[in-house]
């Protein structure tokens, strides 16, 4: 955000010198309710102006956008009301003027508590357009290993909690297997995943439809398909292009795991963790117990913000306890999770013949 006002400040300097306010979303939706526009600490350390250890915005910062903090919006907690409507405002919405407005949060901070994760080890694993994995810390994610593989740190909605973040082109390369290979009439993906997992495939697909995500951000890669024979089918095929979304995400966590943060569970949601098929994938080639979270754990990690704002619950693990439910674990199988540990060094070797990919510890091992 910042970046986009010192652009505004450049290029449009008389729009610039007009503005009173600068606004996200969730604070504009709160002054068009004509209370105080407030946001929160999660999404106030998404605009690269908020400083995360002291939770407030950054002088230094500021001024390189050419704003000061009289031109934002107050920063909260999570979970923290607002106000409520003028009976006017509330008229002309159809609701009742009692209703409290709060702060909520950073859509992956949602899912983040949505899911359950109150573990720092924890992975909320969310499947939609992208596959983004977010990871509870308790402090804040700032160091050599992190900025080399591109991964960001936020705050949470928990107050003094950080969030890391992850993420790979993920439905998006189903929704693209769907469209150009699935049979006429066949629009679900039970369907088009519908056996799967078979063996693994040993085909390599490169899932970078639309660049790369972390840890390379690479926007101007191509996807790749390497190992196909005259016995690939289109089953296999889809399987292989799901087996480059994990491994990519797996990769992930591998310079997660470099930058000091440990990989527990990963606790999936979103719409790719309603397939069975999917998540065994997950678990065999990540090596770990993948667990289904049943439900819209964004929208629900909003309503634990709106719940914790109008006391219903004391504290955040009371909240969650009381208002998420663990669905199916799936359990890596043994001899299938090892073939994976083999295919997903040479995948690997592979990115790095094509692109040039390999993270910092890889290139001293090679060295």
């Amino acid at each position: 955000t910042l970046p986009k006002v010192a652009w505004l400040r450049r290029h449009e300097p008389e729009i610039f010198a007009r503005s009173t306010k600068f606004l996200c979303m969730e604070d504009y939706l709160l002054f068009r309710l004509q209370l105080e526009p407030t946001i929160s600490r999660s999404l106030a350390s998404r605009t690269m102006g908020f400083g995360l250890r002291e939770s407030a915005w950054n002088t230094e910062l500021l001024n390189f956008a050419g704003i000061s903090e009289q031109k934002l919006s107050r920063a909260a907690s999570s979970g923290t009301p607002v106000g409520t409507m003028s009976t006017r405002v509330a008229g002309e919405l159809g609701l009742s003027p009692k209703v409290v407005w709060c702060v909520g949060g950073h859509d992956q901070a949602c899912a983040s508590i949505g899911s359950g994760s109150l573990d720092r080890n924890a992975v909320t694993d969310g499947t939609r357009t992208f596959e983004c994995a977010s990871i509870h810390l308790e402090q804040p994610l700032v160091s050599s290993a992190s900025f080399a593989a591109n991964l960001s740190c936020e705050g949470h909605v928990i107050p003094n909690r950080y969030l890391t973040l992850a993420a790979v082109p993920g439905g998006m390369v189903l929704k693209w297997v769907r469209d150009n290979f699935a049979h006429s009439g066949e629009s679900s993906y039970d369907a088009l995943l519908a056996g799967l997992p078979i063996e693994p495939t040993g085909i390599f697909s490169f899932p970078y439809l639309v660049g790369t995500g972390t840890p390379w951000l690479d926007s101007r890669a191509k996807g790749a398909v390497y190992g196909l024979n005259s016995s690939t089918t289109r089953q296999s095929l889809t399987q292989a292009m799901l087996e480059g979304v994990s491994y990519e995400m797996r990769w992930n966590f591998e310079a997660l795991r470099g930058a000091g943060v440990a990989v527990g569970e990963v606790l999936a949601v979103g719409g790719g963790a309603r397939s069975d098929a999917w998540l065994q994938l997950k678990s065999d080639i990540f090596g770990c117990a993948v667990v289904r979270v049943p439900g819209e754990a964004s929208a629900r990690g909003a309503a634990i913000c709106a719940a914790m704002a109008v006391g219903e619950y004391q504290s955040w693990g009371e909240a969650v306890s009381a208002m998420v439910t663990r669905g199916q674990v799936f359990e890596p199988r043994t001899e299938v999770q090892l073939r994976y540990d083999e295919l997903f060094q040479e995948y690997k070797e592979l990115a790095h013949r094509i692109y040039g990919y390999r993270l910092p510890a890889e290139q001293d091992q090679s060295s």
